[in-house]
């Protein structure tokens, strides 16, 4: 009964999978790390898929199912990782996004939007946009023109703003989405606390001015 209660269980998970380029020291690689180990794995089967690691990979959650494409950080990786970037993303999708999925969730704009966005697949596509977009021009190169990128953005699901600030830029910029929503990032409290109860040995010399 038990064997039987838990198969079931497995067969009612959600399939989620999570694409940014890299766990490097990013912001939006931190906040993912800690938003993919708050969900619950007894609901939902959590995928990370990277090309590069980096050092948040380290916390990931035992629970998630992590795989990065380039293994190590030397010449060549650096090099092939440039060659990766460059691939058409109905390619890179072919290469490695063979799995089928419920959920799929580009937690990047540029790259990852793209590669989520030419998946053919029947999965709920989701897309994540962390930076203002009328100040720091960060998607116009990744698209001939405005319409073009609005057309993408219109192929998702939901498009996640992490502000309304963002959300703003972005509708200034490329135009209005009927399926933006605006949810803050995750903020893990346990582990600030934890940290704020660190001793650490600083030196500090009180002499001048100090900022």
């Amino acid at each position: 009964i038990f064997l039987q209660k838990k198969v079931q269980m497995l067969l009612l998970l959600k399939k989620i999978l999570f694409f940014i380029n890299s766990l490097s020291g990013g912001g939006a690689e931190k906040v993912l790390v800690d938003l993919i180990n708050m969900l619950d794995a007894d609901k939902y089967e959590l995928n990370l898929l990277t090309i590069t690691g980096g050092v948040h990979e380290q916390k990931l959650s035992s629970d998630v199912h992590y795989r990065k494409i380039l293994k190590s950080n030397n010449c060549i990786s650096r090099f092939l990782k440039k060659v990766i970037l460059k691939l058409p993303p109905a390619i890179f999708s072919l290469l490695f996004l063979k799995n089928k999925y419920d959920i799929e969730i580009a937690y990047l704009e540029g790259f990852p939007t793209k590669v989520i966005a030419a998946h053919r697949t029947n999965a709920k596509k989701i897309t994540f946009l962390h930076c203002d977009v009328s100040v720091k021009p960060v998607l116009q190169h990744f698209y001939a023109n405005k319409q073009k990128c609005l057309e993408e953005y219109k192929r998702f699901d939901s498009v996640v703003f992490v502000s309304n600030s963002v959300k703003e830029g972005f509708e200034k910029t490329f135009g209005v989405l009927d399926s933006s929503k605006v949810i803050h990032n995750v903020i893990n409290t346990d582990e600030i606390v934890a940290k704020s109860n660190e001793e650490i040995n600083f030196q500090f010399n009180t002499s001048g001015l100090k900022i």
